[in-house]
């Protein structure tokens, strides 16, 4: 008698859900997901069996000055690099080369000071600055790179100073929150018994945006 009170019961419990709309027994629940499609869709797993590739970051490369251009004051010359001797900035033999500073750990067209110099005169006439005197505001210097690149300063402003250099007067050296390019030659009297100029021209420029 208890037996077949169960399966009575079971019988009862699946009649009841048959009646109220609930799955049949073996019957598949159709989902939610694929709503208004005929058959769940089936994605193709694609296996990559190539090995994988490394990512190569190039470095970009360094611009390095070759050529500064003044058209305003007709400047086409060839830039060099120089250094510090006894903390002097050097400068180059030949009178129409440029020289520029490149031991500041900045490269021209970077935040920061670049700084070129070039002579004022020769015991034969004018060198490759001679004219730097009368560059005005806004008046174009391209230095041109040694990959085809170039950079273009726009003058600002212009000093003659004394030949020591104090930094705590004027900043031509150094770091900046800009890209500045500070060109550098001699003015004032020269000196018979120094055969030196008592005298910098400093001109300033900043990057043009």
């Amino acid at each position: 008698m208890k037996i077949r009170y169960v399966i009575f019961v079971f019988v009862v419990v699946i009649a009841t859900n048959l009646s109220q709309g609930y799955v049949r027994v073996g019957e598949v629940i159709p989902s939610t997901q694929y709503a208004g499609e005929q058959s769940p869709r089936t994605l193709p797993v694609v296996l990559n069996t190539e090995q994988p590739q490394d990512i190569v970051c190039s470095t970009p490369k360094p611009f390095i000055p070759e050529r500064i251009q003044i058209p305003s004051i007709n400047i086409d010359a060839t830039i060099i690099p120089v250094g510090l001797s006894k903390g002097i900035m050097q400068v180059p033999k030949d009178w129409d080369t440029v020289g520029w500073l490149n031991t500041q750990g900045f490269n021209v067209g970077d935040n920061g000071y670049s700084v070129m110099a070039g002579h004022y005169d020769s015991k034969t006439g004018k060198a490759v600055f001679y004219d730097l005197k009368r560059l005005h505001s806004q008046d174009e210097v391209i230095i041109l790179g040694t990959d085809g690149s170039k950079r273009i300063f726009l003058v600002i402003s212009y000093i003659i100073m004394e030949a020591v250099y104090d930094p705590n007067k004027f900043s031509i050296f150094g770091k900046s929150d800009t890209s500045n390019l500070n060109l550098i030659t001699c003015a004032g009297t020269f000196n018979q018994t120094t055969h030196h100029y008592d005298k910098r021209l400093v001109v300033f420029t900043k990057l043009k945006e």
